[in-house]
């Protein structure tokens, strides 16, 4: 029975180089590009952030969320859709033997 022969690889130091430098490059500009996103990203949600506090601000918070014309529509759109009123909501309970109540 005959032995395979061994494949005998010699590294070239030029295309090393070349690979290392590239990869580098490479990589420096994937840093570069994720660095400007993430900088894009916080300047949106601090701006986000600032819109959020001025709507909440003690000027808004006198203001309604609804107008009365707009309650006045959605009791119209409760009663066409046949919605009845509740008082008091009662909630399923499991029974005792179930896994749920244990």
């Amino acid at each position: 029975m005959q032995r395979p022969k061994k494949i005998h690889f010699k590294a070239n130091p030029k295309v090393f180089c070349i690979l290392s430098i590239t990869l580098t490059i490479s990589l420096i500009g994937i840093l570069v590009f994720q660095t400007q996103l993430l900088a894009q990203k916080s300047e949106f949600v601090s701006s986000s952030q600032k819109e959020l506090t001025e709507l909440l601000g003690k000027e808004n918070q006198d203001t309604p969320l609804l107008s009365s014309g707009e309650i006045s529509e959605l009791t119209q759109l409760a009663q066409n859709l046949n919605f009845e009123k509740i008082d008091k909501v009662h909630y399923i309970s499991a029974i005792q033997s179930t896994v749920l109540a244990k």
